[in-house]
């Protein structure tokens, strides 16, 4: 909804410039997505959520902000004119429930043509262009006060009556756009003696359409049920500023107030006479509904909100305020239909008061009959530390180059298919455990939980790539589906997953490269180093069912994660690989896929201790070169362990320069050359120690991984 400054100022003049203005009302809710100036108009684009139709009028959006800043309000004048003797006009309400209030007022003696510059200059503000002067009032008392009008041709009204009842089926109506449309009972229309004359709340008919020629007027102002409106706009493909109000909701107690706002203006503006006086026609009567209040409630927004700051608050949102001590009762006014019970004033409080006066405070667990205050707790730290430690690695996580993404929690058999090349033997497999389908799904594409996150993650990696974004590095932390045992909900997991493909973003002084298996590995091994996990080791993976999806070419390429002094579980805590052949997800076939999927948070530790400060070395450190030939399953992560154990604390860094295979290494094996470090740090070594300490690494190699020395 569009708001102009000038028109908001005739209501209210808070003491703010236009930035503020639109800072403080987003904060409160309302919130304003665009704040420019055309014309010399400064011009606000708010946003407004389906449970406050009362903002979509400037006398709305006056009420909150004089709410939030305390600015008196003035209201504009409804009062109106002197009605002449002569009859009324005949109204009724057939259907009782689709239409619970009208009311009608004839006007005389009008003289239609062009509005006054101000009434125009009002409505092109906001992009509404001008008709004439009738038709232009209604419309600008529809965005001051938020009350649908809509003024017919009294003359052309067969017999001067209006009947509000369900179309009837086969009926016609050209509407003002000068469609015909063919209605239906489920359609709700403002009659006349003889046919339709109007679609209720959406559109008038082009039959009674108010002209240069119209003398009498006859000003409709009515409450419909928004449900029908909604029904009727949807079957139509019709849709108006005054359906967009009608389907939200309009004030009730409001209607009236709007008839005589709008036939004062046109008296004013237009001439003529109001004749005999509205015809205000209801089928219930609107009750108050008061909600109890304590206002010990607002404990609950981590603060204390004074009980007279709350009664204050409250009573600038037109509520009345009774009662004293813990028993309040508040009667919301009329046109604030959301408030219905405690939590809603609740919420009224904090938006007033200011959210970001509010502390910030991770909730906590509320005892039970059955818990005590100390296992609350108890229950309430794990979850406090899991929050942290999902903040800490989203924040690492960014810092390693990833973006975060929340993909969908439902997919389809099509996904399960296309991810497991149309084996359903894989099926339950997939991340250990059998899936688990809804009963009754919105589409066939989203009837599944998911079991893994893979499938989110491969569909972004294709999107992007598919834009020419030339690489992709995106992290997701959600959760996963699995069956239960019979009668049990299905079983939650925490996951992690994380996806590499294309290019690594480069610098001034390097090209782009693509992301490769290592990437993926030494990103994890950071973050888990950082989380205090234990320490990892990358299994190759030996099973295709555990990872039918990490296989390329007919060769496994998965690595599952085991981890130090924990038994190995039947579904490893983490997979890491190369993604099958991706076509099937759109993904071009020359890209790699890297992806990785953790069972978060299984794999992590107790947090590292601090590092301790240590002085430089004075003394270089001293190399040592060797090659050796190990069998193809030996990891690097072994030969590592072996050198740091044998060559004790004179190895400072042992660094892997070359990877080779083929003749004349053998069949089967692999040839690895490392470079070992030594220092003692304040003196230099002799060349006696050197030798000890690399005669051991050599003799512990070819005892524990079985190595051979190149020569």
């Amino acid at each position: 909804m569009r708001v102009s400054l000038t028109w908001l100022k005739e209501y209210v003049t808070p003491r703010l410039t236009p930035r503020q203005i639109a800072e403080r009302l987003t904060l409160a809710g309302l919130e304003v997505t665009d704040c420019r100036v055309m014309n010399d108009e400064v011009l606000f684009e708010c946003e407004v959520t389906p449970n406050r139709p009362d903002w979509l009028s400037h006398v709305g959006v006056a009420r909150e902000l004089a709410a939030i800043t305390g600015s008196p309000l003035h209201l504009p004048a409804v009062a109106l004119p002197k009605a002449v003797a002569g009859p009324r006009p005949t109204v009724t309400i057939q259907d009782r429930k689709a239409c619970r209030r009208y009311v009608g007022t004839l006007i005389e003696g009008v003289t239609v043509g062009p509005s006054p510059a101000w009434l125009t200059a009002r409505l092109a503000a906001i992009g509404v262009r001008s008709i004439n002067n009738v038709v232009d009032i209604t419309n600008f008392c529809l965005f001051e006060i938020g009350q649908p009008l809509h003024a017919f041709d009294a003359d052309r009204l067969a017999k001067g009556r209006i009947v509000v009842r369900r179309a009837r089926s086969g009926e016609r109506l050209i509407t003002i756009d000068g469609v015909e449309r063919t209605l239906d009972p489920s359609i709700l229309v403002v009659a006349d003696a003889e046919r339709p004359v109007a679609v209720a709340g959406i559109m008038g008919g082009q039959a009674t359409e108010v002209t240069v020629a119209t003398r009498r007027v006859l000003l409709e102002s009515a409450w419909f049920d928004p449900l029908v409106i909604r029904r009727a706009s949807r079957a139509l493909r019709l849709a108006s500023e005054s359906s967009y109000r009608f389907e939200r909701g309009v004030d009730f107690e409001q209607v009236a107030a709007a008839a005589r706002r709008a036939a004062a203006l046109i008296v004013e503006q237009v001439g003529g006479q109001v004749v005999g006086g509205p015809v205000d026609r209801r089928t219930v009567r609107a009750k108050p509904r008061p909600i109890p209040w304590d206002p010990s409630s607002a404990r609950a927004l981590g603060t204390t909100v004074p009980p007279a700051r709350q009664r204050q608050l409250l009573e600038r949102l037109g509520c009345r305020v009774v009662g004293t001590g813990a028993r309040w009762r508040i009667t919301p006014p009329s046109f604030r239909g959301d408030l219905r019970q405690p939590v809603d004033l609740l919420e009224e409080v904090a938006r007033l008061w200011g959210y970001e006066r509010l502390p910030v405070t991770l909730p906590r667990p509320i005892p039970s009959a059955r818990r005590s205050v100390q296992e609350t707790a108890s229950v309430h730290e794990p979850t406090v530390d899991l929050w942290r430690r999902e903040r800490r690695i989203r924040e690492w996580l960014v810092a390693s180059g990833l973006d975060e993404i929340m993909t969908y929690s439902l997919i389809g058999p099509m996904d399960l298919d296309r991810l497991t090349r149309g084996n359903p033997s894989l099926v339950p497999q997939l991340a250990g455990g059998s899936q688990v389908a809804l009963r009754n799904p919105i589409s066939q594409d989203y009837s599944i939980l998911r079991q893994t996150l893979i499938i989110g993650a491969l569909k972004t990696v294709a999107w992007n790539l598919n834009r020419r974004v030339p690489g992709v590095a995106l992290f997701e932390l959600g959760r996963t589906y699995h069956a239960s045992t019979e009668g049990r909900p299905p079983d939650e997991r925490r996951q992690l997953s994380l996806v590499l493909a294309g290019l690594r973003p480069g610098s001034w002084d390097a090209k782009p490269v693509p992301w490769n298996l290592f990437h993926a590995k030494g990103i994890l091994d950071t973050v888990a180093q950082r989380l205090g996990a234990r320490p990892l080791s990358w299994e190759p993976v030996t099973t295709v069912p555990v990872v039918p999806w990490l296989s390329r070419d007919g060769q496994l390429r998965a690595y599952a994660l085991s981890l130090a002094g924990a038994p190995a579980p039947e579904v490893p805590p983490a997979i890491l690989g190369l993604v099958l052949p991706t076509e099937a997800f759109d993904i071009p076939s020359d890209v790699e896929v890297i992806y990785a999927e953790l069972a978060w948070p299984a794999w992590w530790g107790q947090p590292p201790a601090p590092v301790g400060v240590q002085p430089l070395p004075t003394m270089a450190p001293v190399t040592r070169d060797f090659a050796i030939v190990v069998e193809e399953p030996v990891t690097h992560a072994q030969i590592v362990d072996v050198v740091q154990t044998a060559g004790g604390p004179l190895v400072r860094q042992v660094t892997l320069f070359d990877c080779y295979r083929g003749s004349p290494v053998p069949p089967g094996k692999k040839s690895l050359a490392y470079t070992v470090a030594y220092s003692a740090g304040d003196r230099a070594l002799t060349d006696a120690e050197v030798a000890a300490a690399h005669s051991a690494i050599l003799d512990a190699l070819r005892a524990r991984v079985q190595a051979t020395l190149r020569l």
